[in-house]
């Protein structure tokens, strides 16, 4: 990477331009002469044909030659790994809709016009020529205005200063659709073609602006079950965060980076905004520095690029201080608590970049009550502020804020201490049953799975709304079904299933927070087992019998219900690569990970008890697999590839097949009725 950065720099000496220049410059290219490209421009598995008829001018961004314009090419794709075949058959018939021979190759061809933002196009020559004083076409100056997705300067500037010229970003018009393909062979080591489309409808906040639809998702120099690092992984965070006044919050947040190949840009995720009744709240950055110094920065829409004052070899740590602000105390519909939850209130890499412990410091008026992830290192209130302190040294994703109008009731038992916060009001039986379900579920997973519960403190927080959870690291997000509301049809409706939700939450400090994923990939490991995991829970606490008997029978019934809704092309592993463009899109993904998921876990146990030649053998076989995960990445990353490892050592055979069908492919299992 330092050969690369030392010869940008010496072929333009004395350089000394901004990283806003340079994303300003790579958004808004010039075009130059004509460039020969006499073999096309191949790229991964993608190809730019060109014939005698073709046009071929540079575009060029501050002076360096960035990539080019072609008018008049073919664009060919093809589609060849066979995990990601079934979901592309899917996504492309739906999204543009084009059809092929689903168990052969995908050959995708269509005319374009195409622009191509690359640092290394093989032949082309890199130094830029004249400018030819045309503009860019309409088609293209119009995507590049309001993208709600990562720009040309984004991928481009986190491949210049990271070392991966080969990075291609191309955007393509063709005589129905845009696309966008993006081929990384260095970071992500992967491809990805997308459907880009434009927000319609009268009156909405971002109408006009162009967002994507997955099409295809390739690994490229890997196999999909090999994810690599990201290439700053956070290893500490400390954040103060100061609710000064009304919705107005100020986040100061410490990030120490440690690099796992040489780089020079930290690249982060961090809202720009934040939307309340068709308005924008904006978020602003104050300030970037390392080592006490002024950063120079690029703000991004949803992105915060920093470069750092010098490259950082493997292993060497940098720590960067970013300060923002804006209305993020929004409250919603009258409510009257606010929360900074799982979005980029503060600046983070991606889910394979983040491994922080952290330290968090919250400041509010006192009139409001707070809860925040981690365990209290102290609690005080400075006259008409509420200063709460919290840490854990353990590495943990994504910690959440809620401050508001909460009444609370807490209870202490073996070490752990879990309170339930009560929006509006006192409801202490409400409160008591959770706190009682709580200690009865952690102890429960404790046992079973050889880790007992992680965190020394849990707040569970009712939400004003019906008909889900969330369980960020030490709190639990219920709506308030779970807090006695049964006076209304909707609260009746959802009570049905609140159980099994809260005892999945419970599960998830477990699947997500001692073992974490590293990409979405992954998620069937945290929401199956945790769903799994739940229901092992219900039948337990039916005893032995008829009654256990009848709950696994009604809870797999359930399970195969959900199931039914999914249709061809749709994966357990892939469940997030559904293009997403059609509302069935969402509820397979939904059914994949809390139904087919859970049916794939039990289905392996009842093979296991099969296999192994008892029920006894198979249980604890299964149940070994999934504390081993447990143990063997405590607080790290576990994957699939991890859980089938373990899974063949433990019974000495070879299980990838089985999960070929079931898991990365499209077979759905089958069992005995009420198994």
């Amino acid at each position: 990477m330092a050969v690369w950065i030392a010869a940008m720099a010496a072929a333009h000496p004395g350089r000394a331009e901004t990283l806003a220049a340079m994303a300003d410059a790579l958004n808004h290219p010039t075009l130059g002469t004509p460039v020969s490209a006499p073999d096309g421009i191949r790229f991964g598995r993608a190809e730019l044909a060109l014939d005698p008829q073709s046009s071929v001018l540079a575009l060029n961004a501050g002076g360096r030659r960035c990539g080019v314009l072609v008018q008049g090419a073919r664009f060919r794709y093809r589609v060849d790994d066979p995990l990601s075949l079934p979901v592309a058959l899917r996504n492309l018939k739906s999204t543009i809709g084009y059809t092929a021979n689903p168990g052969a190759p995908i050959n995708y061809e269509v005319a374009v016009d195409a622009a191509v933002w690359s640092w290394s196009l093989g032949s082309l020559d890199t130094v830029p020529g004249p400018s030819s004083g045309a503009s860019l076409p309409g088609w293209l100056a119009d995507v590049l205005d309001r993208p709600e997705f990562s720009s040309p300067a984004v991928e481009m500037l986190d491949a210049l200063h990271n070392g991966r010229p080969d990075v291609v970003y191309a955007l393509l018009k063709g005589p129905e659709h845009t696309l966008l393909a993006v081929f990384d062979p260095a970071e992500a080591k992967e491809e990805v073609l997308y459907s880009v489309d434009v927000i319609k409808g009268a009156g909405a906040l971002d109408r006009g602006r162009h967002f994507l639809y997955e099409l295809v998702t390739q690994p490229v120099g890997r196999s999909w079950l090999e994810r690599p690092p990201g290439c700053l992984v956070a290893t500490h965070r400390s954040i103060d965060v100061n609710n000064d006044t009304g919705e107005h919050i100020t986040v100061a947040s410490r990030t120490r980076l440690q690099a796992t190949r040489p780089a020079r840009l930290w690249r982060a995720g961090l809202a720009s905004r934040r939307v309340k009744d068709n308005h924008e709240y904006p978020i602003t950055v104050k300030s970037v520095s390392i080592a006490g110094e002024p950063a120079d920065y690029v703000r991004a829409d949803n992105e915060l690029l920093v470069l750092l004052p010098t490259p950082i070899r493997p292993n060497g740590a940098v720590e960067v201080e970013v300060v923002n602000e804006g209305e993020m105390a929004l409250r919603f519909e009258g409510d009257a608590y606010w929360v900074l939850g799982m979005w980029g209130w503060y600046p983070q890499g991606g889910l394979g970049a983040e491994l922080p412990t952290f330290e968090l410091s919250v400041r509010v008026p006192s009139s409001l009550e707070v809860f925040a992830s981690g365990d209290t290192v102290s609690r005080t209130t400075e006259g008409e502020v509420t200063v709460l302190r919290t840490a854990f040294n353990h590495p943990i994703q994504n910690p959440v804020i809620v401050a508001g109008d909460y009444t609370v009731v807490s209870e202490s038992k073996n070490g752990i201490t879990c309170r339930v916060a009560n929006y509006g009001g006192a409801k202490k039986d409400a409160a008591q049953r959770l706190v009682n379900n709580f200690f009865s579920a952690s102890q429960f997973y404790g046992e079973l799975f050889g880790v007992p519960y992680p965190f020394k403190e849990v707040t569970i927080v009712e939400l004003n709304s019906w008909g889900y959870g969330q369980a960020p690291a030490g709190v639990i997000f219920l709506t308030k079904e779970a807090f006695d509301q049964i006076g209304s049809d909707e609260a009746r409706a959802y009570s049905d299933a609140m159980n099994d939700r809260f005892v999945h939450e419970v599960a998830h400090a477990w699947w997500g927070h001692v073992v974490k994923m590293n990409s979405f990939d992954e998620q069937w490991l945290e929401e199956s087992i945790a769903d799994y995991s739940s229901a092992v829970f219900l039948v337990a606490a039916r005893g032995a019998g008829k009654k256990a008997d009848r709950e696994l029978a009604e809870i797999t019934r359930d399970w195969r219900s959900a199931a039914a809704i999914i249709g061809e092309g749709a994966t357990v592993y892939l469940a997030n690569h559904l293009a997403g463009k059609a509302d069935s899109d969402d509820e397979e993904r939904y059914a994949l990970l809390y139904a087919k998921g859970p049916l794939v876990l039990h289905s392996l146990r009842t093979e296991l008890r099969r296999t192994l030649g008892s029920d006894d053998r198979g249980d604890e076989a299964f149940f070994t697999v999934l504390r081993t995960l447990l143990a063997s990445f405590p607080y790290r990353w576990g994957e699939t590839r991890h859980l089938l490892g373990i899974l063949n050592q433990v019974t000495g055979q070879d299980w990838r097949p089985w999960f070929d069908r079931y898991v990365f492919g499209t077979e759905m299992p089958t069992l005995a009725a009420g198994k």
